[in-house]
C-alpha cells in the first residue's frame, strides 16, 4: 500500500479491488480530505480491474466492473458540479491543488489518466483549463486577439490588459493581489512593461504559437537540406550547414522530451518511464528520434555507392516529423477530432488491410501463374505477383500489357518467349475471368465495406466529438505549461537555467515545492488546506443530502401514488357494489313477476279442464 495513505482511503482501495460498492462508497462517505480525487481513483482501478476480467473473458464481471468505475465517476462529477455552484474559484482549485494521500497527485491528473471525459468536460474543468491556457493574458474581444498576434512581432505590452488567474494562489494566502483584472500602458503603472513581457511570454497559449511556428522553420530547413544538398560524407562540405543546424535542433527536442521524463513527479523513474510511453504521441516521438539518428549514423557511414539507403531513411523521418506536426492541432476545436477520427480510421485500415491481403495474394498469385508459367524464382517474386492486383485497386487494369502480350505472340508465333501459353492454347478466359472476379470483389465489395468502417468510425467520433476534444486538449495545455519560455533550439538556455536552480533547490536544506496554475501545494494541516477539505466534504453531504431528500420525495409520492390507487378503486368497489344491488332488485322483480304469471296461468289452466 502506498505509504501516507489513510485507513480510509485504504478501505476505499480495498472496497474498489474487491468490487465491494456499499464497503467502498461508506468509507469514501466519510473521507475527510480528497473525496473527489479519492472517487477519481476508485473509478480508475475499476476500469483496470475490467480490462483485466475483459481479458480473461469474464465479461459479466467486466461490466460490472466498468458500471460500478461509471457509478464513482458520475459521484465524483455531482460533487464537483454543487462545488462548482457554491463558489467557482474554490471548485477550481479542488481540481488542481495536490492530494497527499495520492501521491501529491491533482484531480486533473487522476481524470486524464484514468479517461475519465465525463468529468473533464465539466464546466469548471473547461474554465480552468481555459485559465491556464491563456495565462495572465486578457483575451476576450476581436481587439484583444488582434493585439495578441501583433505583439508576437512587436513588443506592443503597453497596449495590452492582463488578469490575475491565479485564483487558487490568493486562497491558498501564497499571493497578496486582490487585484482580478490589472491593465498595463504609459499612464497606468498596474503592470509594468517588463512584467507585461514575462505575462505574455510565459502564457501557454504565446508559448504554443512560437512552437508552432519553430517547427514549421524546422520542417522547412530539414525539406531544403533533404532536396538540396544531402551528399556521401567523403565529398567536400558535407554534412552541410542546414543539416548540421536541422540535427542540432532535432537534439535540443530530444533534450526536452527527457526533460519531461525526468519531471513526471516523485515516482521512481521505471514508473515515469512507463507513464511516459503510455502516451501515443510519445511512442511516435521515441520511434521519430530513432529514425533520425539511425538516418544521420548511415550518412556517416555509407560509402557514396550505398548513400541511397541514408537518403531513404532521412525521407521517412521528414515524412514522420511532419506527421507529428498533428499533434498541435488538437488545441482547435474544428481540428482536434479530425484528427482522432484520421488515428481511429487508421485502426479500421489495419483491420481491413487483414482481409484485403487476403484477396490480393491468392488472385494475384493465381492471375500470375496463368499469365506467367514456369518463372525463374526470385527475391521479388512474391512481390511481383502482387504488383498488379495491388494497383487494380485503384482503376490501373494492366489490360494494354496482355493485348501487347498477345499480338506479339501472334506475330512472331513465339510463344515461349512471352510466357503466354495459356493465353492461347484455349484457357486464355481463366485469366480474364479471376480478373473480373477479383475486381468484382475488390472494388466494389471491399472498398464500400472500407468506406462503411471508416462512415461509422467518422459518426462514432463526430457525435461526440466536444466531449473527445475537451479531454484530448488538457494533454497539450498540459505539456505547453509546463514547458520553458523559449522555443527550440533556443530551449537549451532554459535547460541551462533549469539546471542550475534545481541544483540549487536540491542543496537548499529549506527546499520548498513551488505552486502554479496546473498544481497547487498546500501544505498539510495548514488553515487553507483545511478550508478546503472541508469545502468539499460539506458539499459532498450535501449532494447525499438531496439524494435522500429526492428518494423519500419519490417514496412519499409512490405512497401518494398508491393511496390514490386505492381510493380509486374503493369508488369502483362501491359503484359496483350499487349496481350489483340494483341489478339483485330488477331480478327480484322479475322474479315476482314470473312467479305471477305462472299463478294467473295455473288458474287459467284449471278453468280450461274444468
Amino acid at each position: 500500500m502506498r505509504k501516507g495513505v489513510g485507513s480510509r482511503q485504504t478501505f476505499i482501495l480495498v472496497g474498489s479491488l474487491l468490487n465491494r460498492r456499499c464497503l467502498a462508497i461508506l468509507f469514501w462517505k466519510r473521507l475527510l480530505t480528497g473525496n473527489i480525487g479519492a472517487a477519481l481513483i476508485a473509478g480508475r482501478i475499476l476500469r483496470v480491474l475490467s480490462g483485466y476480467a475483459k481479458r480473461k473473458e469474464e465479461l459479466t464481471l467486466h461490466f460490472d466492473l466498468l458500471k460500478h468505475a461509471d457509478e464513482f465517476e458520475n459521484l465524483a462529477t455531482y460533487v464537483l458540479d454543487m462545488c462548482y455552484e457554491s463558489d467557482k474559484e474554490l471548485a477550481e482549485l479542488v481540481l488542481v491543488r495536490t492530494l497527499h494521500a495520492w501521491g501529491k497527485t491533482t484531480c486533473l491528473s487522476i481524470a486524464y489518466s484514468a479517461q475519465h471525459m465525463k468529468f473533464m468536460e465539466h464546466d469548471c474543468c473547461q474554465t480552468k483549463l481555459l485559465r491556464i491556457w491563456k495565462g495572465n493574458l486578457l483575451i476576450n474581444s476581436k481587439a484583444q486577439w488582434l493585439t495578441f498576434f501583433v505583439a508576437t512581432i512587436l513588443p506592443i505590452f503597453p497596449f495590452m490588459s492582463f488578469i490575475d488567474t491565479e485564483s487558487e494562489v490568493r486562497h491558498s494566502g501564497l499571493k497578496s493581489e486582490e487585484v482580478e483584472e490589472r491593465h498595463s500602458g504609459f499612464k497606468c503603472e498596474d503592470v509594468t512593461f517588463f512584467e507585461g513581457m514575462r505575462y505574455y511570454y510565459t502564457a501557454p497559449i504565446t508559448k504554443f504559437i512560437y512552437s508552432m511556428v519553430s517547427y514549421v522553420l524546422l520542417l522547412l530547413l530539414f525539406a531544403f537540406f533533404i532536396m538540396t544538398d544531402l551528399r556521401p560524407n567523403g565529398e567536400p562540405s558535407s554534412p552541410g550547414t542546414v543539416e548540421w543546424i536541422v540535427v542540432f535542433w532535432v537534439c535540443t527536442l530530444v533534450l526536452e522530451e527527457v526533460r519531461q521524463l525526468v519531471a513526471r513527479g516523485p515516482a521512481s523513474m521505471k514508473y515515469r518511464l512507463y507513464s511516459w510511453l503510455s502516451e501515443g504521441w510519445n511512442r511516435f516521438d521515441l520511434a521519430m528520434y530513432v529514425l533520425f539518428a539511425v538516418s544521420f549514423v548511415l550518412r556517416l557511414v555509407l560509402p557514396p555507392c550505398g548513400f541511397g539507403v541514408a537518403r531513404v531513411m532521412y525521407c521517412i523521418t521528414f515524412i514522420s516529423f511532419s506527421i507529428r506536426f498533428l499533434h498541435m492541432g488538437f488545441v482547435f476545436e474544428g481540428v482536434g477530432p479530425k484528427i482522432i477520427m484520421i488515428i481511429k480510421m487508421m485502426k479500421d485500415l489495419g483491420l481491413f488491410l487483414f482481409i484485403l491481403i487476403i484477396f490480393v495474394a491468392s488472385f494475384g498469385i493465381a492471375r500470375e501463374a496463368l499469365s506467367n508459367p514456369n518463372m525463374k524464382p526470385h527475391i521479388l517474386l512474391m512481390f511481383q505477383s502482387l504488383y498488379k492486383p495491388y494497383w487494380q485497386l485503384y482503376g490501373e487494369l494492366f489490360l494494354e500489357e496482355d493485348e501487347v502480350a498477345v499480338e506479339n505472340a501472334t506475330l512472331h508465333g513465339d510463344v515461349r518467349s512471352v510466357n503466354i501459353c495459356t493465353l492461347i492454347d484455349g484457357h486464355g478466359w481463366i485469366s480474364t475471368t479471376l480478373t473480373a472476379i477479383y475486381m468484382l470483389i475488390s472494388n466494389i465489395l471491399l472498398i464500400n465495406l472500407l468506406i462503411a468502417m471508416f462512415s461509422f468510425t467518422f459518426q462514432r467520433v463526430q457525435d461526440k466529438s466536444e466531449l473527445i476534444w475537451r479531454f484530448y486538449r488538457f494533454g497539450l495545455i498540459s505539456e505547453y505549461h509546463n514547458r520553458p519560455t523559449l522555443v527550440p533550439p533556443l530551449i537549451v538556455i532554459n535547460h541551462v537555467y533549469r539546471l542550475i536552480i534545481e541544483l540549487k533547490q536540491r542543496f537548499s536544506p529549506d527546499k520548498e515545492e513551488e505552486s502554479n496554475s496546473l498544481r497547487v501545494h498546500l501544505k498539510k494541516g495548514s488553515r487553507i488546506d483545511e478550508d478546503v477539505n472541508l469545502f468539499e466534504s460539506k458539499h459532498l453531504q450535501s449532494y447525499f443530502i438531496k439524494e435522500n431528500i429526492k428518494e423519500k420525495k419519490s417514496s412519499q409520492s409512490m405512497v401518494t401514488s398508491a393511496a390514490e390507487r386505492l381510493t380509486k378503486v374503493e369508488e369502483r368497489l362501491d359503484n359496483l357494489e350499487k349496481h350489483v344491488a340494483e341489478i339483485l332488485k330488477m331480478v327480484s322483480a322479475k322474479e315476482f313477476k314470473e312467479s305471477k304469471m305462472e299463478k294467473n296461468i295455473a288458474e287459467i289452466l284449471k278453468i280450461l279442464k274444468k
